[in-house]
């Protein structure tokens, strides 16, 4: 919702999160919200600049409106706005400590040496020709004796129902 400030004419869009009032940045006086005649329906935006321009005009020309602060609204808005780029630059400038960074020691239960390798016997699995247990290519599969992969999409002896459509499995219930 935007608000004005009738003292220097002042325009700003604000989402409050309650019951807090809204002073106004450039002279601290309380900001008001702006009528309803001249927002969209949602309050989001002005109806048009023409509708904008013609409410500044009628703060400009309101008992409250102080022209030489008025007229020094922008300047001062460039002060606050410079003003805080300076304090985040300092911010970011300030040396932090370095973090410290600890790898934590890994131990196995076997002793102190943790990547060795470990050979595995013939016929255990693995890329190796003859005695891959019926494994092609060390692919980790096993497959039925008769070499052959079988139909993942059979309900011969799966003992679970399946869907058609995707191929997959679930368990069946016993009632």
């Amino acid at each position: 919702m935007f608000y004005y400030c009738a003292k220097c004419g002042n325009i700003k869009k604000v989402t409050l999160k309650g019951n807090e009032g809204v002073s106004c940045e450039v002279c601290g006086t309380p900001m008001q919200p702006v009528p309803a005649e001249y927002l969209m329906p949602n309050g989001n935006f002005f109806k048009s600049q023409d509708v904008r321009q013609n409410f500044i005009s009628a703060i400009q020309s309101s008992d409250t409106y102080d022209p030489e602060i008025g007229g020094k609204k922008e300047e001062v808005k460039r002060e606050i706005e410079e003003e805080k780029q300076q304090r985040i630059q300092e911010m970011n400038q300030t040396d932090l400590p370095e973090p410290q960074w600890t790898l934590p020691q890994q131990r196995s239960a076997g002793g102190e040496h943790l990547h060795q390798s470990h050979p595995r016997p013939p016929g255990a699995g693995g890329a190796e020709k003859g005695g891959n247990g019926g494994d092609p290519g060390g692919l980790g599969r096993r497959l039925p004796p008769d070499g052959r992969p079988r139909n993942p999409f059979s309900p011969a002896g799966s003992g679970g129902g399946e869907y058609p459509l995707c191929g997959l499995r679930v368990a069946q219930r016993r009632h």
